[in-house]
């Protein structure tokens, strides 16, 4: 007997659901998000690259990727590197030096059902949340609270 094309749709289709069990990792992409007034030149989140984050912008490019597997329980503390870019005055004199930092951040959760991003946040108060998201966030807006600088 030979298999009919709707046959082995669904025989696909039973393999595909099988193959998503919440033992297996999932890759997510890392998305950086930068609430500072300081140009982020670099940044990771266990050992895995991210991009470069603008002051007060973010969410604009993935970089690849981080493994999460959902069966782990929450939360989970992961090490942030990051390194603040050098900045220049209006006559193009070296007012900050490039400089590393680190945090160490945790993974609280709700973790999506369908997890695709890994958000890195990097918050005015020198702190870094981390979030699983499904779908990318906006890119943060300044407000009026937002004075802090990160020194």
């Amino acid at each position: 007997m030979k298999p009919t094309r709707s046959g082995m749709a669904c025989l696909l289709a039973a393999f595909a659901l099988v193959g998503c069990s919440k033992n297996e990792p999932v890759m997510l992409g890392i998305v950086g998000y930068n609430h500072t007034e300081r140009y982020i030149d670099s940044f990771s989140v266990g050992g895995q690259g991210g991009s470069n984050v603008f002051p007060m912008e973010g969410g604009g490019s993935v970089v690849c990727c981080i493994g999460y597997r959902p069966s782990r329980p929450l939360p989970i503390e992961m090490e942030v590197e990051w390194v603040w870019g050098s900045e220049e005055d209006e006559n193009q004199q070296l007012t900050r030096h490039r400089e590393p930092a680190s945090y160490r951040a945790t993974l609280n959760g709700p973790v999506p059902d369908d997890p695709h991003n890994l958000e890195v946040h990097f918050m005015p108060d020198g702190t870094v949340q981390l979030r699983i998201t499904s779908v990318r966030s906006p890119p943060p807006r300044p407000s009026v609270q937002q004075g802090a600088k990160n020194e």
